[in-house]
């Protein structure tokens, strides 16, 4: 008979499931060694894993970042006239973007054209630092002038950074300013949205009444004649030029004058105008007219249609008119050509219209050179400017 019980032992358990003892001469055989692979066992792989993460996190940013450069001027612009003096500088600072400390900056000038005619200079302690502009106009020739400032730090990110400059240059200027003078627009300044007013007084102008840009904005032009620039100027898309005073500029002897240069062969549009019912230069029905006005009722004095349709050529002219509180005078090419009696007390104005006024006529041409003086300029005067203007070939 065979006996079918299995004799317990090494290798198999008891019925309570817990391994016995090795049977008497017998001996349990050792457990071999697991073969490991390159990573060793599952407690080194998870401390190589947990090692890696925290080499990965450092690499995506946990760690200090580095000092980065932060400029606040995009591009830079001067303006300034031939002959006259330099534009005032302008500064911009250099700003740490980024972590640690940024180093001093070394700030270089490259020119696209010309040359040594932009210094920068770096200035302070620690960031933020400023770079100084200083253009400098001696020895140009009228037209623009372009370079780059090139900011660097060194262990800085976005280094280096560049701010461009431009520099125009306007043809010498060829009305000036007096102390009768209250506004005087070269309109030179060849790029931007504000004509300055170079008389002092703050009464700057911008192209289509506003600092945003607009189809009613005039463009610069370059068929100037003697001038770099000037306003180019169509009344079909309505463009002008104006500003808008805090205070009224009174007229203090009850006496002005409006002079400018402007070259058109479409006899529209208001050429100058201020305040309300207060002075206007303007065509209307082929006519030029000078008004002046008390804020409520207006003296016109027109020119005659002949004289009139030859200032519409296409050629540049220098428009003179005057109201010296009895008589309104017109002068073209330095010639008086038309006078009639006017005795209104001018109206303080608080804004100024050159080239068209909204809910009026515009003009279509370019202009230049436009002085606003509290005096009634004499004969001898305007006589003298036309010579020197046309000696210069405007």
């Amino acid at each position: 008979m065979i006996d079918s019980h299995r004799e317990e032992g090494a290798g198999f358990p008891r019925s309570g499931g817990a391994p016995g003892p090795p049977a008497a001469g017998r001996v349990r055989p050792r457990r071999r060694a697991r073969a490991r692979g390159p990573g060793g066992g599952p407690r080194a792989r998870r401390l190589a894993a947990t090692l890696a993460g925290l080499a990965l996190s450092t690499a995506c940013g946990s760690s200090p970042a580095a000092p980065a450069i932060d400029l606040s001027s995009s591009t830079l612009r001067f303006y300034a006239t031939q002959g006259g003096a330099d534009p005032p500088s302008e500064t911009f600072s250099v700003s740490n973007a980024g972590g640690g400390t940024l180093a001093f900056p070394n700030a270089t000038v490259r020119y696209g054209s010309g040359s040594g005619w932009l210094v920068a200079t770096s200035s302070g302690t620690s960031a933020p630092y400023a770079v100084t502009v200083q253009p400098s106009i001696g020895g140009l020739a009228a037209g623009s002038y372009e370079a780059t400032v090139s900011v660097a730090c060194p262990g800085a990110t976005h280094s280096p950074e560049s701010v461009p400059v431009t520099l125009t240059v306007a043809g010498p200027a060829l009305l000036g300013v007096d102390g009768n003078t209250i506004g005087l627009w070269h309109m030179n300044e060849g790029a931007g949205v504000t004509v300055h007013d170079s008389s002092g007084n703050g009464y700057d102008l911008l192209l289509g009444g506003a600092a945003a840009a607009s189809a009613q904005d005039p463009s610069w032009d370059t068929a100037c004649g003697v001038r770099a620039t000037c306003l180019a100027f169509d009344g079909s898309q309505s463009q002008y030029v104006s500003g808008s005073f805090s205070a009224l500029v009174p007229y203090p002897t009850n006496a002005v004058s409006v002079e400018l240069l402007f070259a058109s062969s479409d006899p529209t549009g208001v050429l100058f105008g201020t305040g309300f019912i207060d002075t206007a230069v303007q065509w209307s029905g082929y006519e030029l007219f000078f008004a002046v006005g008390d804020g409520a009722n207006w003296s016109s004095c027109p020119l005659d249609p002949d004289t009139s349709a030859a200032l519409s050529d296409g050629s540049w002219h220098y428009l003179a008119t005057t109201f010296d509180g009895a008589e309104s005078t017109i002068y073209a090419d330095g010639q008086a050509v038309g006078s009639c009696s006017a005795s209104p007390t001018l109206a303080a104005f608080a804004d100024v219209f050159v080239g068209g006024r909204p809910g009026e006529t515009f003009v279509t041409g370019l202009m230049s050179e436009v002085r606003l003086s509290s005096v009634a300029r004499s004969a001898a005067e305007i006589s003298s400017f036309y010579e020197a203007l046309a000696a210069g070939g405007f």
